[in-house]
């Protein structure tokens, strides 16, 4: 069965609490971080974006999504997700090999194709007919901060406590989660990909795998953002995450 969430499992909204920092104040010797001005090809479509997701004329539902500085992307509503690498030519986008999980649905997710277009630093678009599908996206400006040179070493909890993940400078991650609040805790553990991290509000790919935690044991992959405020300080860190049981968007604060 496909679920897909923005509360279930290592998802939290606001609030949570005080975490520690390993990494120091932001380094001006880092150097500036990239806008996605700055780059070209599909590095342009980078960034976190928020719309509706249309899927089989169900109604639109509202939808967050991240794209990574080489194509790769997660899209996801109350109804369903995508994922899969975007490829770009002038304003057109097209995935080959997506795949499409449906809420509700008793099937594992599906491969689909889509093409879309790209305004660059204002709203991205993508459809299939085969599922009839449409989603449209505004991106969402990112601080001129990236992981580069941003302070992002810390532990991040949701507002009920119920995860807390720690993010080392060797962008490792650990820590726990529970599915409910009566629930054992479950093991996190996991790391960011080697990805570009110099371009601001480019999302990156993070892999999760989850421990003592039942049926929802295994790996998952996704995609995900720091958010900084204007000192370079993380406040929070946002992300994707997939596998063939659930999708699920998550946010933890610091």
């Amino acid at each position: 069965m496909i679920a897909t969430s923005a509360s279930l499992l290592l998802a939290g909204c606001g609030g949570g609490g005080g975490g520690s920092s390993d990494s120091g104040s932001p380094s001006d010797s880092a150097g500036a971080c990239k806008s996605i001005q700055d780059v070209s090809g599909v590095a342009q479509a980078s960034g976190s974006y928020q719309g509706l997701m249309n899927i089989n004329a169900a109604g639109n539902s509202e939808a967050r999504a991240f794209f990574g500085a080489n194509g790769e992307f997660r899209v996801i509503s109350s109804d369903g997700y995508l994922s899969g690498m975007v490829q770009r030519d002038a304003s057109s986008l097209s995935v080959e090999d997506g795949r499409i999980g449906i809420a509700g649905s008793n099937s594992k997710p599906t491969s689909i194709v889509l093409s879309g277009t790209l305004a660059v630093g204002d709203r991205l678009s993508l459809s299939s007919t085969s599922p009839d599908l449409t989603t449209t996206l505004d991106y969402q400006q990112p601080s001129s901060f990236c992981m580069k040179n941003g302070d992002y070493a810390s532990t991040y909890n949701n507002v009920n406590s119920t995860t807390s993940l720690t993010v080392s400078s060797d962008n490792t991650i650990t820590g726990v989660t529970k599915i409910s609040d009566s629930a054992d805790s479950c093991d996190v553990n996991g790391s960011i990909a080697e990805d570009d991290h110099s371009i601001s509000g480019a999302a990156f790919s993070l892999s999760l795998t989850l421990a003592n935690c039942g049926i929802l044991n295994g790996e998952y992959q996704g995609l995900g953002v720091f958010v900084y405020d204007s000192k370079g300080i993380a406040t929070d860190i946002r992300y994707i995450m997939e596998s063939d049981k659930i999708a699920f968007f998550g946010k933890l604060t610091r």
